[in-house]
């Protein structure tokens, strides 16, 4: 069971992994964001350039260039890849060496800009639930103001891991089947129903986990998700949200444009976080999340596909005109 406690800490206690490749520009947002907690321990996790590109060579070098010299006083270890990973095995080979170091942490990316509310909100909570195995990850983002809910708690339990800024433990970690090595089984198992209240969202997420087994995607964040359900693990989410993804642009490797996920980030009253929460799954949250957020509705969609493409045809309208300039 969860403890509450009325002491909260500004959190620079908790150690911090940043997670950076090569976007200087938002990296510098982040370390700013940081000046204001000035957390006392920071691991730097950095993947090295992409073969044969030379403004990766160079932005690499620009983001390395801001972590060897970090505006506040604090404990630096740096782990820097001469080659490069790419946005599988980069981040998770990061937080990997994290946890290694650390029994719990706080991780950001280059392009996650914290309040300062969210440090306090990860060190009481990781304290908090440092010995329940059924809570696996603490979540910055929160999108409860995009289903238009509010709720009367500092925080509540979810299935759904948002990792715009998040936190967790070694023990949680140690799950973290990269491979989906046991999606088989968990396709099949009847406990796998239970941990949602439509079963058009136990098949999304069981099509999106085989999408992913199969075409090898670039990413990480599926296989934490599956490794969280395959668990029947429980993420906090805050109610307000508290880190903006400020990773919009030509630049981003899988977000090129602004969407209404994209909110700014709002501080947390800390004095709430006294308050026990029940540990047991908002099912009806959730089920709105995955209806509004994560399985947008048919128009939504199409609404989004014709904004790309309109966005594809100004830059190559753009693009052809400076050409013939």
């Amino acid at each position: 069971m969860s403890t509450s406690t009325s002491h909260t800490s500004t959190g620079n206690d908790v150690p911090v992994l940043l997670l950076v490749f090569n976007r200087p520009d938002t990296l510098k947002r982040v370390l700013e964001a940081l000046t204001v907690t000035k957390p006392q321990t920071v691991y730097i996790a950095a993947d090295g350039p992409r073969a044969n590109n030379q403004k990766d060579t160079e932005a690499c070098a620009a983001v390395r260039a801001l972590c060897e010299k970090l505006p506040w006083e604090c404990t630096v270890h740096r782990r820097y890849s001469v080659v490069n990973q790419g946005c599988k095995q980069g981040p998770v080979n990061g937080i990997s060496w994290f946890f290694s170091e650390v029994p719990y942490g706080i991780i950001l990316e280059d392009d996650c800009v914290p309040h300062p509310t969210f440090f306090s909100f990860a060190s009481t909570l990781l304290k908090r639930y440092c010995d329940d195995e059924s809570v696996m990850h603490i979540s910055g983002t929160s999108f409860l103001s995009l289903i238009g809910t509010q709720i009367s708690e500092p925080y509540y339990f979810s299935r759904i891991a948002h990792g715009w800024g998040w936190a967790t433990w070694r023990r949680a970690w140690k799950r973290m089947d990269i491979d989906m090595s046991g999606l088989k089984d968990f396709e099949t198992t009847s406990r796998t129903s239970a941990l949602f209240s439509k079963d058009k969202h136990r098949r999304f997420w069981i099509r999106h986990f085989k999408h992913v087994a199969q075409n090898t995607t670039s990413i990480w964040d599926a296989q934490w998700e599956y490794s969280i359900l395959a668990h029947r693990g429980l993420c906090i989410t805050p109610a307000s949200n508290l880190v903006e993804n400020i990773g919009v642009g030509e630049t981003a490797t899988h977000t090129k444009e602004l969407s209404p996920l994209h909110k700014p980030a709002q501080p947390l009253s800390l004095a709430q976080l006294a308050q026990t929460v029940p540990i047991q799954p908002r099912k009806d949250i959730d089920a709105q999340i995955m209806a509004r957020v994560i399985i947008p509705p048919w128009y939504q969609r199409i609404g989004n596909l014709l904004r790309k493409i309109l966005i594809y045809t100004q830059g190559k309208l753009s693009r052809t005109r400076t050409t013939r300039a």
